[in-house]
Protein backbone atom coordinates (compact mmCIF):
# COMPACT_ATOMS: atom_id res chain seq x y z
CA UNK A 1 0.00 0.00 0.00
CA UNK A 2 2.56 2.07 0.72
CA UNK A 3 4.80 1.51 -2.44
CA UNK A 4 1.75 2.04 -4.27
CA UNK A 5 0.93 5.93 -2.58
CA UNK A 6 4.50 6.98 -3.54
CA UNK A 7 4.47 5.65 -6.97
CA UNK A 8 0.98 7.93 -7.28
CA UNK A 9 2.83 10.79 -5.55
CA UNK A 10 5.68 10.87 -7.64
CA UNK A 11 3.68 10.82 -11.03
CA UNK A 12 1.55 13.91 -9.51
CA UNK A 13 5.22 15.49 -9.09
CA UNK A 14 6.67 14.81 -12.66
CA UNK A 15 2.99 15.75 -14.39
CA UNK A 16 3.16 19.17 -12.09
CA UNK A 17 6.75 19.90 -13.09
CA UNK A 18 5.98 19.05 -17.12
CA UNK A 19 3.03 21.95 -17.14
CA UNK A 20 4.41 24.81 -19.14
CA UNK A 21 4.23 28.40 -18.12
CA UNK A 22 1.79 30.84 -19.89
CA UNK A 23 3.57 32.48 -22.63
CA UNK A 24 4.54 36.53 -21.67
CA UNK A 25 2.25 38.57 -23.36
CA UNK A 26 3.39 40.38 -26.86
CA UNK A 27 4.59 43.90 -26.93
CA UNK A 28 1.45 45.53 -28.84
CA UNK A 29 2.29 46.39 -32.25
CA UNK A 30 2.77 49.75 -33.09
CA UNK A 31 4.01 50.84 -36.93
CA UNK A 32 7.68 52.39 -36.46
CA UNK A 33 6.46 55.44 -38.87
CA UNK A 34 3.70 56.33 -36.97
CA UNK A 35 6.05 57.17 -34.35
CA UNK A 36 9.21 57.27 -35.41
CA UNK A 37 8.26 59.08 -38.71
CA UNK A 38 10.90 59.45 -41.64
CA UNK A 39 12.80 63.02 -41.05
CA UNK A 40 11.71 65.02 -44.82
CA UNK A 41 14.23 64.30 -47.43
CA UNK A 42 16.69 66.53 -48.09
CA UNK A 43 16.44 69.00 -51.04
CA UNK A 44 19.20 68.86 -53.02
CA UNK A 45 19.10 71.56 -56.03
CA UNK A 46 20.26 70.22 -59.34
CA UNK A 47 24.53 70.98 -60.12
CA UNK A 48 24.41 74.65 -61.96
CA UNK A 49 27.78 73.33 -63.66
CA UNK A 50 25.75 70.80 -65.21
CA UNK A 51 23.98 72.87 -67.90
CA UNK A 52 26.61 75.39 -68.61
CA UNK A 53 28.26 75.19 -71.90
CA UNK A 54 31.93 73.23 -72.09
CA UNK A 55 33.98 76.73 -72.66
CA UNK A 56 32.23 78.61 -69.72
CA UNK A 57 32.72 75.69 -67.35
CA UNK A 58 35.71 74.88 -67.94
CA UNK A 59 36.19 78.96 -67.25
CA UNK A 60 34.85 78.97 -64.12
CA UNK A 61 36.49 75.86 -62.83
CA UNK A 62 39.84 77.15 -63.45
CA UNK A 63 39.39 79.98 -61.13
CA UNK A 64 40.59 82.48 -63.51
CA UNK A 65 37.16 83.68 -66.13
CA UNK A 66 38.39 85.24 -68.69
CA UNK A 67 36.16 86.55 -71.72
CA UNK A 68 35.61 84.00 -74.50
CA UNK A 69 34.62 84.21 -77.76
CA UNK A 70 31.89 81.75 -79.69
CA UNK A 71 31.22 83.19 -82.85
CA UNK A 72 29.92 86.95 -82.88
CA UNK A 73 29.37 86.98 -79.54
CA UNK A 74 32.06 88.06 -76.76
CA UNK A 75 30.91 86.20 -72.95
CA UNK A 76 32.31 88.58 -70.35
CA UNK A 77 32.56 86.99 -66.99
CA UNK A 78 30.14 89.62 -64.27
CA UNK A 79 32.22 91.43 -61.91
CA UNK A 80 30.77 93.88 -60.01
CA UNK A 81 34.25 96.03 -59.76
CA UNK A 82 35.67 95.72 -63.65
CA UNK A 83 34.44 97.54 -66.44
CA UNK A 84 34.55 95.48 -69.56
CA UNK A 85 35.99 97.13 -73.01
CA UNK A 86 33.50 96.82 -75.84
CA UNK A 87 34.12 97.76 -79.45
CA UNK A 88 32.02 99.29 -81.72
CA UNK A 89 31.83 100.22 -85.36
CA UNK A 90 29.85 103.35 -86.93
CA UNK A 91 26.77 102.14 -89.22
CA UNK A 92 26.63 99.07 -87.05
CA UNK A 93 24.82 98.07 -83.76
CA UNK A 94 26.17 96.34 -80.92
CA UNK A 95 23.64 94.07 -78.57
CA UNK A 96 24.26 93.89 -75.21
CA UNK A 97 22.28 91.08 -72.98
CA UNK A 98 22.10 90.76 -69.80
CA UNK A 99 20.64 87.60 -67.70
CA UNK A 100 17.38 86.32 -68.80
CA UNK A 101 15.73 87.07 -65.57
CA UNK A 102 17.56 90.80 -66.02
CA UNK A 103 15.39 94.11 -66.93
CA UNK A 104 16.20 97.85 -68.32
CA UNK A 105 14.49 100.80 -68.32
CA UNK A 106 15.75 104.07 -70.07
CA UNK A 107 15.57 105.44 -65.89
CA UNK A 108 18.29 102.45 -65.65
CA UNK A 109 21.12 103.88 -68.35
CA UNK A 110 23.71 106.49 -67.79
CA UNK A 111 26.00 107.07 -71.12
CA UNK A 112 28.98 109.71 -70.53
CA UNK A 113 28.50 111.06 -74.04
CA UNK A 114 24.88 110.75 -75.09
CA UNK A 115 25.62 113.56 -77.99
CA UNK A 116 27.18 110.68 -80.23
CA UNK A 117 25.90 107.50 -79.29
CA UNK A 118 22.92 105.95 -79.74
CA UNK A 119 21.24 103.55 -76.74
CA UNK A 120 17.83 101.59 -76.55
CA UNK A 121 16.93 99.37 -73.85
CA UNK A 122 14.97 96.39 -74.96
CA UNK A 123 13.56 93.90 -72.16
CA UNK A 124 16.89 92.84 -71.40
CA UNK A 125 19.48 93.78 -73.90
CA UNK A 126 20.74 97.50 -74.59
CA UNK A 127 21.36 98.19 -78.69
CA UNK A 128 24.32 100.66 -78.74
CA UNK A 129 25.34 102.10 -81.80
CA UNK A 130 28.33 104.96 -82.44
CA UNK A 131 27.76 107.97 -84.65
CA UNK A 132 30.87 108.97 -85.05
CA UNK A 133 34.48 107.30 -85.80
CA UNK A 134 37.09 107.74 -83.12
CA UNK A 135 35.11 108.21 -79.67
CA UNK A 136 34.96 106.46 -76.39
CA UNK A 137 32.65 107.00 -73.73
CA UNK A 138 31.53 104.69 -70.29
CA UNK A 139 28.12 103.38 -69.72
CA UNK A 140 25.89 102.37 -66.71
CA UNK A 141 23.44 99.76 -66.89
CA UNK A 142 20.98 99.31 -63.44
CA UNK A 143 18.90 96.77 -64.74
CA UNK A 144 16.51 94.87 -61.95
CA UNK A 145 19.05 92.98 -60.34
CA UNK A 146 22.64 94.13 -60.97
CA UNK A 147 24.59 97.46 -61.71
CA UNK A 148 27.10 97.03 -65.23
CA UNK A 149 29.83 99.17 -65.82
CA UNK A 150 31.11 99.08 -69.49
CA UNK A 151 33.73 101.04 -71.42
CA UNK A 152 32.30 101.90 -75.27
CA UNK A 153 34.72 102.50 -78.15
CA UNK A 154 34.86 102.25 -81.93
CA UNK A 155 37.37 100.54 -82.99
CA UNK A 156 38.07 97.04 -84.67
CA UNK A 157 37.63 94.55 -84.29
CA UNK A 158 33.72 95.02 -84.12
CA UNK A 159 31.58 92.73 -81.51
CA UNK A 160 27.75 91.89 -82.93
CA UNK A 161 27.47 90.54 -79.64
CA UNK A 162 28.40 91.07 -76.10
CA UNK A 163 26.82 88.86 -73.32
CA UNK A 164 27.49 87.74 -69.49
CA UNK A 165 28.52 84.42 -67.59
CA UNK A 166 28.44 84.69 -63.86
CA UNK A 167 30.74 82.91 -61.82
CA UNK A 168 29.82 84.50 -58.34
CA UNK A 169 26.58 83.22 -58.80
CA UNK A 170 27.27 79.36 -60.40
CA UNK A 171 30.10 79.07 -56.92
CA UNK A 172 27.46 79.95 -54.95
CA UNK A 173 24.95 77.83 -55.96
CA UNK A 174 27.84 74.72 -55.75
CA UNK A 175 28.19 75.77 -52.00
CA UNK A 176 24.59 75.60 -51.58
CA UNK A 177 24.22 72.45 -53.67
CA UNK A 178 27.62 71.28 -51.44
CA UNK A 179 25.89 71.49 -48.39
CA UNK A 180 22.23 69.83 -49.04
CA UNK A 181 24.50 66.96 -50.27
CA UNK A 182 26.40 66.61 -46.62
CA UNK A 183 22.49 66.68 -45.18
CA UNK A 184 21.64 64.41 -47.15
CA UNK A 185 24.19 62.08 -47.10
CA UNK A 186 23.86 62.14 -42.88
CA UNK A 187 21.08 61.87 -43.14
CA UNK A 188 20.82 58.47 -44.89
CA UNK A 189 23.91 57.43 -42.37
CA UNK A 190 22.02 58.34 -39.12
CA UNK A 191 19.56 55.48 -37.92
CA UNK A 192 16.26 57.13 -36.71
CA UNK A 193 16.22 57.38 -33.13
CA UNK A 194 13.36 55.33 -31.39
CA UNK A 195 11.01 56.77 -28.90
CA UNK A 196 10.20 54.80 -25.28
CA UNK A 197 6.34 54.42 -25.48
CA UNK A 198 3.84 54.03 -22.69
CA UNK A 199 0.63 52.04 -22.65
CA UNK A 200 -0.35 52.64 -19.28
CA UNK A 201 -3.67 54.28 -20.48
CA UNK A 202 -7.23 53.04 -19.43
CA UNK A 203 -10.03 52.59 -21.53
CA UNK A 204 -13.75 53.01 -20.19
CA UNK A 205 -16.99 52.38 -21.80
CA UNK A 206 -19.25 50.52 -24.27
CA UNK A 207 -18.39 48.59 -26.77
CA UNK A 208 -18.84 50.93 -29.43
CA UNK A 209 -17.91 50.02 -32.98
CA UNK A 210 -15.37 52.60 -32.71
CA UNK A 211 -14.23 51.95 -29.38
CA UNK A 212 -10.55 52.56 -29.62
CA UNK A 213 -8.31 49.21 -29.84
CA UNK A 214 -5.26 51.07 -27.19
CA UNK A 215 -4.09 54.46 -26.41
CA UNK A 216 -0.35 55.00 -25.95
CA UNK A 217 2.06 58.03 -25.90
CA UNK A 218 5.85 59.23 -26.48
CA UNK A 219 7.11 62.19 -24.82
CA UNK A 220 5.31 64.23 -26.98
CA UNK A 221 1.80 62.78 -28.27
CA UNK A 222 -0.60 60.85 -27.52
CA UNK A 223 -1.65 58.13 -29.98
CA UNK A 224 -5.53 56.39 -29.90
CA UNK A 225 -5.80 53.42 -31.96
CA UNK A 226 -9.29 53.11 -33.60
CA UNK A 227 -10.15 50.07 -35.66
CA UNK A 228 -9.30 49.97 -39.22
CA UNK A 229 -12.74 49.48 -40.64
CA UNK A 230 -13.81 52.86 -39.75
CA UNK A 231 -14.44 55.72 -42.40
CA UNK A 232 -13.85 59.40 -41.84
CA UNK A 233 -17.87 59.73 -41.38
CA UNK A 234 -17.39 57.49 -38.00
CA UNK A 235 -14.46 58.84 -36.28
CA UNK A 236 -15.26 60.21 -32.83
CA UNK A 237 -14.16 63.26 -31.69
CA UNK A 238 -11.56 63.51 -28.87
CA UNK A 239 -11.84 66.13 -26.23
CA UNK A 240 -9.50 66.83 -23.59
CA UNK A 241 -10.69 66.92 -19.73
CA UNK A 242 -9.53 69.98 -17.82
CA UNK A 243 -10.66 70.46 -13.87
CA UNK A 244 -14.59 68.20 -15.04
CA UNK A 245 -14.17 70.68 -18.66
CA UNK A 246 -14.15 69.23 -22.06
CA UNK A 247 -11.90 71.25 -24.07
CA UNK A 248 -11.17 70.61 -28.04
CA UNK A 249 -7.59 69.97 -28.79
CA UNK A 250 -5.12 69.93 -31.54
CA UNK A 251 -5.05 66.27 -33.19
CA UNK A 252 -3.94 64.69 -36.76
CA UNK A 253 -5.84 61.62 -38.01
CA UNK A 254 -3.32 59.09 -39.84
CA UNK A 255 -4.90 56.45 -40.75
CA UNK A 256 -6.15 54.74 -37.88
CA UNK A 257 -4.85 56.79 -35.41
CA UNK A 258 -6.20 60.17 -33.72
CA UNK A 259 -2.93 61.82 -32.54
CA UNK A 260 -2.82 64.20 -30.08
CA UNK A 261 -0.27 67.10 -30.24
CA UNK A 262 -0.20 67.47 -26.23
CA UNK A 263 -0.01 64.67 -23.25
CA UNK A 264 -3.28 64.46 -20.93
CA UNK A 265 -4.16 62.35 -17.99
CA UNK A 266 -7.89 62.61 -19.28
CA UNK A 267 -9.93 62.60 -22.40
CA UNK A 268 -13.15 61.82 -23.86
CA UNK A 269 -14.30 60.69 -27.35
CA UNK A 270 -17.54 61.18 -28.33
CA UNK A 271 -19.59 60.41 -31.39
CA UNK A 272 -23.59 61.43 -32.31
CA UNK A 273 -25.24 64.20 -30.78
CA UNK A 274 -28.21 63.76 -28.13
CA UNK A 275 -29.84 61.07 -27.22
CA UNK A 276 -27.63 58.96 -29.61
CA UNK A 277 -24.44 60.65 -28.64
CA UNK A 278 -21.52 57.56 -27.23
CA UNK A 279 -18.84 58.30 -24.97
CA UNK A 280 -15.65 56.81 -24.55
CA UNK A 281 -13.53 57.51 -21.67
CA UNK A 282 -9.36 58.07 -21.81
CA UNK A 283 -7.32 57.81 -18.53
CA UNK A 284 -4.02 57.70 -17.37
CA UNK A 285 -2.80 54.79 -15.16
Amino acid sequence: MRYRTSVLLASALLAGCAVQQPAPTPAPYVPAALVNPPPKPVDVPPDPLATLPPDVRTAILSGQPQALHKGIVTLFPYDPYSQPLINCQVLRVTEIDFAPDEKVSAEGIGIGDAERWAVQPAGNRVLVKPKDPGIATDMIVATSKRSYHVALRTRAPYMPQASFYYPDDIQAAEAVRAVALRKAAQQAADPIPSKPLSFAYHIEGPQYAWRPVQVFSDDSHIYVQLPNNLTGSDLPVLYVQDNGHNSLTNYQVKGSYLVSDRLFKRAVLTSGTGSNRETINIAAE
